[in-house]
């Protein structure tokens, strides 16, 4: 048994002279607050009663947060995530920004909590039936049947958490010590099980040889025979029928067309003041918004655009859910490309509202004025806050989602037993 740790005793207790938490590094607040999002979330999930679990990586929850936050839910409750996750939005005070459907079946969201200039990101990655590249591997149904509770959440049974991480990293073609040990104590803790998984996709011969390298953790057997993995795996049995697959692709066509109508990248302008100024915050921005977006690029000052070519290029990497941050010496823009957001430094002083449009009077792309002679710390602070609340006043219009209006009071897991599990590093 092992008992999970408060958010107080993890990050020190708060002296109550000063009121400060111990220790006080930026780092250390940024972690804190992602634990809260953490806890937010799972107590939201468990006060409304969606039967749940996460995938992986959760043996450090909530103070330790590698990578995303994978779980998976029944199909019909895949509609109840959105909302949900603007409750613990309202609650936290961490605007929803971004929602990228990556699988017909997963959805990549995000909330961003700003303290100052710095942003404590977590990003649930909610998997109704385990799906890549089109094809279904796990169903959710048969998973959450046997899910455990662990901590104060729910958790797969081992050997459909083996499977599931196993099958990742092979898809994946990526694999590091640390997973493969996390691999192995897994299949340690329930071997006949995993054997099972593992004939699952994989011949006799196969499974037989693959067995001592998890136990052995031997990591360069593992890396070069990954692509002959792969390709068993693709060639194996499919679980579903002829007629899912078939209407399985008709539902990936139409998650790639709304993803083209729908882009999740953003265009960001930077205008005015000098050089140096510009190539500056654009950097500065980069490094903060990073983990709202897959990709990240800042364009050359010499970068026009101004043609169809730069615009399908544009767009492009809109639709690749890319931040395009382009530094400019004017903010006028051409017809065929447009900026969504900009910022424009001034010596004129700092405007409250939104400044005059980009392209013309007919725009509707604002333009943010900064005082040129104010700190960077304090005009990246103001633009960081500015592109996040862009970010979830746009998602929300995108998902027809409305503001939350009240809060479901979270209630506890109920029996918080844990189960004995394997030790190793996740994702």
């Amino acid at each position: 048994m092992r008992a999970a740790l408060t958010i107080q005793q993890l990050f020190g207790q708060q002296d109550k002279n000063s009121g400060d938490t111990q220790p006080s590094t930026a780092a250390a607040r940024i972690d804190c607050m992602r634990a809260q999002l953490l806890e937010a979330f799972l107590e939201q999930m468990n006060a409304a009663q969606i039967p749940y679990c996460l995938l992986n990586g959760f043996e450090g929850y909530p103070a330790v947060i590698a990578s995303d936050v994978d779980f998976m839910v029944h199909p019909k409750d895949a509609e109840r995530i959105a909302p949900l996750l603007l409750e613990v939005a309202k609650r936290c005070g961490a605007p929803l920004v971004q929602a990228i459907q990556h699988e017909t079946g997963a959805w990549y969201f995000i909330l961003a909590k700003q303290a100052g200039g710095a942003v404590a990101y977590l990003h649930p990655d909610c998997s109704t039936d385990y799906r890549r590249d089109g094809r279904l591997w796990l169903e959710a149904e048969q998973v959450l049947k046997k899910r455990q509770p662990y901590k104060t959440f729910f958790v797969p049974a081992i050997a459909d958490e083996f499977l599931y991480y196993l099958t990742k990293k092979i898809l994946k073609q990526q694999i590091t010590s640390g997973q493969l040990q996390r691999i192995a104590a897994l299949y340690l803790s329930y071997p006949e099980e995993c054997s099972e998984r593992i004939r699952r996709f994989w011949s006799e011969k196969t499974a037989e040889a693959l067995v001592p390298v998890l136990v052995g953790q031997e990591i360069g057997w593992m890396r070069f025979y990954l692509p002959a993995l792969l390709s068993e795996l693709r060639s194996s049995v499919p679980v579903e029928s002829w007629w899912e697959r078939s209407r399985q692709r008709l539902r990936e066509w139409r998650r790639q067309i709304e993803r083209v109508l729908n882009p999740t990248g953003l265009g960001v302008a930077v205008c005015g003041g000098t050089e140096q100024q510009r190539a500056r915050l654009a950097a500065a921005l980069e490094e903060t918004l990073r983990p709202a977006f897959r990709r990240t690029v800042i364009c050359a000052e010499a970068t026009t655009g101004d043609s169809l070519w730069g615009a399908a290029a544009f767009w492009l990497a809109k639709v690749r859910s890319t931040l395009v941050i382009r530094r400019k010496e004017l903010p006028e823009m051409g017809w065929l490309e447009r900026d969504e957001i900009g910022f424009v430094f001034t010596e004129a002083g700092v405007s409250e509202a939104m400044g005059k449009p980009f392209g013309g009077e007919d725009s509707h792309h604002g333009c943010m004025v900064l005082d040129g002679s104010r700190p960077l710390e304090q005009n990246l602070e103001r633009a960081t806050a500015v592109t996040l609340e862009y970010l979830a006043a746009k998602l929300r219009k995108r998902m027809n989602l409305e503001a939350p209006s009240s809060i479901v009071s979270a209630t506890p897991l109920g029996k918080r037993r844990e189960v004995a599990r394997g030790t190793g590093s996740a994702k």
